[in-house]
């Protein structure tokens, strides 16, 4: 979990961390929000809007570096699943033409032994 800075010259600092979201702190009774990777201050909950403040976990200029390396590992995951699903889609048309292949030499061993069925039948009649 993110450590928040200590500030040991405020005797009433104190820290809640009960949030789900980790930039938010509460300090003074005051809850902040502060970027997770840089540690600028984002706002406070008497400055500005208290839906936007606990969505926030990034600042403006650290949220595109997040968002560029997010999409990286989307599209990543992506071609991978994309790539296993190919592999898995040439085994099973694989395993289905070997399978045509048995069914096509099954047909066509019943067929030569209908015709020999055909065969003896015709010479039984004939006697």
């Amino acid at each position: 979990m993110y450590k928040p800075k200590q500030y040991p010259e405020e005797p009433c600092f104190w820290i809640d961390y009960d949030f789900k979201n980790p930039a938010l702190r509460r300090i003074n009774g005051v809850i902040y929000s502060y970027c997770c990777i840089c540690d600028c201050e984002i706002g406070n909950e008497y400055e500005s809007d208290w839906t936007s403040l606990i969505r926030k976990e990034y600042c403006d200029s650290c949220r595109d570096k997040v968002r560029l390396e997010q999409n990286k590992e989307r599209q990543k995951k992506y071609r991978r699943s994309k790539k296993a699903m190919k592999k898995e889609f040439r085994h099973q048309e694989n395993l289905l033409k070997q399978q045509t292949s048995i069914l096509r030499d099954e047909n066509r061993l019943l067929r030569e032994m209908i015709m020999t069925l055909r065969d003896d039948l015709e010479q039984l009649k004939a006697k």
